[in-house]
């Protein structure tokens, strides 16, 4: 349901070359929605929302239509859409060091926010099947 009115049909050009049908083209030809029947959306008349921005707790789609965002939980942006300064910090991040491999070396984002947390040794999982044997290593540890 829409919140507010229509604005200007529009889709910003995130890819060069790439247009409001040619993106469709690309979502119905190659995205996987997990929760949603993907058959419904090769039809053109039953076509998945594509979201093209946000702000705050609005998100709009490539039709100019403006939602509230009422999603919460895992598959959520809990801290809302256009954040300048969640959005520079990770920038000054990306810029200095965008990645480091938890299993072997320490980073100064993985340390303070521990610090910061009250957590003593944390241990970082890239996935649940990983967290297991990394829980009980860390136990044996202590």
């Amino acid at each position: 349901m829409s919140v507010t009115g229509p604005m200007k049909p529009t889709m910003p050009h995130l890819v060069a070359g790439y247009d409001s049908q040619r993106v469709r083209e690309a979502i119905r030809d190659n995205v996987f929605l997990h929760f949603a029947q993907m058959k419904s959306h090769y039809g053109p008349k039953h076509r998945p929302l594509v979201l093209v921005r946000g702000d705050g707790t609005t998100v709009w789609d490539d039709a100019g239509n403006a939602y509230l965002d009422l999603l919460a939980g895992i598959y959520s942006v809990n801290a809302g859409y256009g954040r300048k300064r969640i959005a520079e910090a990770m920038m000054a991040h990306l810029e200095a060091l965008p990645f480091v491999n938890p299993f072997g070396y320490a980073s100064v984002p993985a340390a303070v926010l521990a610090d910061r947390l009250g957590i003593s040794r944390p241990s970082v999982a890239t996935r649940g099947s990983s967290s297991r044997p990394a829980a009980q290593k860390q136990s044996r540890a202590r």
